[in-house]
């Protein structure tokens, strides 16, 4: 099975060589790591080059628990929200207007309820803060819908709105991704009885669990600048949706990064 390997984190590397082992102290200029560790109403990842913890950090909104002994915290109707305008994070990941990106997300005892929501973020210009976004949340108690736009939505977009089945056993491990290698734009999940490794490859995710279009666009604002601020109010974040949707699982690990990590066949 091919892996990026050491192509796509820092040399020592997770200990089980997929992007579901990577620890803060593996993140660096390409990859920002988030992995659950608190008690209280933040998180500070690493990665992306940011020194300042007020720009690594997540603010906790909502219902969320403490950090569990297997490394889990628990959103019951609650969010980590994206802690500066402008945001550092997505700066990182899609500033300099680049077409191959990822984020994925390590959870277990997902809810099937319709308004779960896993990720969003509406960041652009100080003046036109919704130029470009990505909403990743449930469309009812059995499907997934991943949406990408790019100037303001008026423009040729990364891809069209997609939704694929979704409903993993509640006590499940499941591994939530989305990518885009410069060619292809994709997006799955896996789900395992046991922790395990996590999908590496395309082929990982199961046909009714996944979906490709093919696509070279990537992010950018109207302005044609490369400046993400973070929209105030519904904010960006993990566990929202348009701060309608919260979320309602098992947190353990936050990837973002500026590669695309899952290897497309």
């Amino acid at each position: 099975m091919a892996l990026y390997g050491t192509q796509w984190f820092a040399s020592s590397g997770p200990s089980d060589d997929s992007w579901a082992g990577l620890s803060e102290s593996d993140a660096d200029a390409n990859t920002f790591v988030l992995a659950m560790e608190g008690t209280g109403t933040t998180e500070v990842g690493a990665g992306f080059g940011i020194s300042t913890d007020s720009a690594k950090q997540f603010t906790v909104s909502g219902t969320v628990s403490a950090v569990d002994s297997d490394g889990y915290r628990t959103l019951n109707d609650g969010k980590f929200d994206f802690n500066t305008s402008p945001s550092e994070i997505l700066a990182g990941a899609f500033g300099s207007g680049t077409n191959t990106w990822f984020w994925g997300m390590k959870m277990k005892d997902v809810v099937s309820n319709s308004d779960n929501a896993f990720l969003n973020f509406i960041g652009g210009t100080s003046g036109a803060t919704a130029d470009c976004s990505i909403y990743c949340s449930k469309t009812n108690s059995t499907t997934l819908r991943f949406i990408a736009t790019t100037n303001n939505a008026s423009g040729t977009q990364p891809h069209s709105n997609q939704t694929i089945t979704f409903q993993p056993n509640s006590t499940h491990y499941v591994w939530l991704c989305h990518w885009s290698d410069g060619t292809y734009v994709r997006g799955g999940w896996v789900s395992s009885s046991t922790d395990d490794t996590g999908p590496k490859n395309y082929s990982d995710f199961p046909a009714t669990q996944r979906f490709s279009v093919s696509s070279s666009k990537g992010f950018e604002p109207s302005s044609g600048t490369y400046t993400f601020h973070v929209q105030s109010g519904t904010g960006a974040g993990i566990g929202q949706n348009n701060a309608n949707a919260k979320g309602e699982y098992k947190l353990n690990k936050f990837v973002i990064s500026t590669l695309p990590t899952i290897v497309n066949d």
